[in-house]
C-alpha cells in the first residue's frame, strides 16, 4: 500500500508514448535510463475514524434513554463507516515509476493487471531501445507502434 505525502502527485495523464528511449505523459519527458525501478501497489486505504466507533456504541447504549437522540449518532457514526466502505472499495493501484534521482512518479489506475502490462512494457522498453508504444490510460489499451511520415507516432 502507498501513502502519498502532500507534496507528491499523482500524474493525471490519459497516454503515455515510448518512444525509442523515452516516456512522454502529459508535458514531460523521462529517459528511460533513469528509471532505476517500477512497481504496482494498491491506494492506501481510508481508517474508520475512531469517533465513528464511538457514535455507534454511544448511539446503542442513547437508545435506551432517548431512542432519537440515540438513534441520529447511531446513524451518524454508521453513515460515516458506510462512505469509508464505499470510498475503499472504490480505490485503484499505483504505477510507481521511481528515478534515480530518488524522485516518485505515480500514474493511477482501476486496473492492477492492466498496470502490471505497462510494467512489463516499460521494462522490455528498457532492455530494446527499438519498442515504440502508445498506453492509453483511459481505455485500458496498450499499441505497439512504429513511426511514420513526419516523425508521427501511428
Amino acid at each position: 500500500m502507498i501513502s502519498l505525502d502532500a507534496k507528491e502527485k499523482v500524474v493525471d495523464t490519459n497516454e503515455l508514448k515510448i518512444y525509442q528511449n523515452t516516456l512522454i505523459y502529459s508535458d514531460s519527458v523521462i529517459q528511460l535510463d533513469n528509471i532505476s525501478r517500477i512497481s504496482v501497489a494498491p491506494m492506501e486505504k481510508m481508517k474508520v475514524p475512531t469517533w465513528a466507533v464511538v457514535c455507534i456504541l454511544v448511539g446503542f447504549i442513547m437508545m435506551g434513554f432517548n431512542g432519537l437522540i440515540g438513534f441520529l449518532i447511531l446513524a451518524a457514526g454508521i453513515g460515516m463507516c458506510g462512505y469509508i466502505l464505499y470510498f475503499n472499495s472504490q480505490l485503484g493501484h499505483y504505477l510507481t515509476i521511481e528515478l534515480n534521482s530518488g524522485r516518485l512518479i505515480y500514474f493511477s489506475g482501476k486496473d492492477a493487471s492492466f498496470l502490471k502490462r505497462i510494467m512489463k512494457v516499460l521494462a522490455e522498453c528498457i532492455n530494446s531501445s527499438q519498442a515504440n508504444y502508445v498506453v492509453n490510460m483511459g481505455n485500458a489499451q496498450i499499441e505497439k507502434v512504429q513511426f511514420g511520415d513526419n516523425n508521427q507516432m501511428r
